[in-house]
């Protein structure tokens, strides 16, 4: 509608021009609103039996020397060793000015260096206001990425391919930005849980908890899609007062007072309905542990 708000990007992991990346890099765009998962994704057009990639696309530099900021060729006109029945595509990563500087590569001849970018198989995923991909494999070496977000003015009707928010409002623009990956497959360093903290109001609540692998880098701390491996680690709960009681449950125990536990200020139970609680337990899995386990 008129009135929705528009989705934009609020923040990209890798940032844009991002260098070193780890090959097993998580790859993420934040928006500003909660998006549409139907809006990303292959999709085929029953009259051309052609595959379209929509709402945004991993694609990997295939002349690496052409590939500049924000995917621009640079510099302006810049020539590669094609064979000849391959003049559509990058060709090979050799520059010339004429066909005598690709005389070492049997077949080929000088020409401009169109399709630069090309499609990964990376798969783009929506959950709430966050777009990532999953990597079937580690990214290649010292290779330069970018991640290209569609928006409308890539649209044709009845052919739509931008992202799209759940309220069905487009992006407007597609934004594209460029990092380039180094040559290490990172290992974790630590688990990164959101949020780090979380209050359970009633007995049998359920609190959604997020983990995130973490790799040290030279270039400082960098998410990563875990290696295949398990990865198991231990967390507290910490009950403030006690265990919280279900409506008409019978209490076990009644405090003659009330304490807060932020201020440790102490209240009549006359006072407060805060009193009627159960001792505290010790809190747990369902399996009676107290780790988290990631395995892959």
């Amino acid at each position: 509608g008129c009135c929705r708000p528009r989705p934009t990007i609020v923040e990209r992991v890798p940032a844009a021009n991002a260098t070193a990346v780890c090959r097993n890099a998580q790859i993420t765009v934040r928006f500003s609103e909660n998006m549409d998962p139907g809006s990303v994704g292959k999709v085929t057009d029953a009259a051309s039996s052609t595959t379209r990639q929509r709402g945004a696309v991993l694609e990997r530099c295939r002349y690496q020397a052409s590939c500049g900021t924000g995917g621009a060729i640079t510099p302006a006109g810049a020539r590669v060793c094609k064979l000849a029945a391959d003049i559509a595509e990058a060709g090979t990563e050799r520059r010339c000015t004429n066909d005598l500087d690709c005389a070492a590569i049997p077949g080929t001849r000088c020409h401009d260096s169109t399709a630069i970018w090309e499609e990964t198989t990376a798969t783009p995923i929506v959950l709430e206001r966050e777009l990532s991909f999953m990597l079937p494999r580690a990214l290649d070496a010292g290779t330069k990425y970018r991640v290209r977000v569609r928006g409308t003015n890539e649209d044709v009707l009845g052919a739509e391919v931008s992202i799209r928010s759940l309220e069905g409002t487009r992006f407007k623009t597609t934004s594209t930005a460029l990092f380039t990956t180094g040559n290490q497959v990172c290992t974790i360093n630590r688990i990164e849980v959101t949020p780090p903290s979380y209050l359970l109001q009633r007995r049998e609540s359920r609190a959604p908890l997020r983990a995130s692998a973490i790799a040290q880098t030279s270039s400082g701390e960098q998410p990563i899609v875990p290696v295949t491996g398990t990865y198991t680690w231990g967390y507290t709960w910490a009950p403030s007062v006690g265990n919280p009681t279900e409506a008409g449950e019978d209490i076990t125990t009644t405090a003659p007072n009330w304490t807060d536990p932020k201020t440790t200020t102490q209240y009549p139970c006359a006072a407060t309905e805060r009193c009627a609680f159960k001792p505290a337990e010790p809190a747990k899995n369902g399996d009676g542990s107290t780790n988290m386990t990631y395995q892959k």
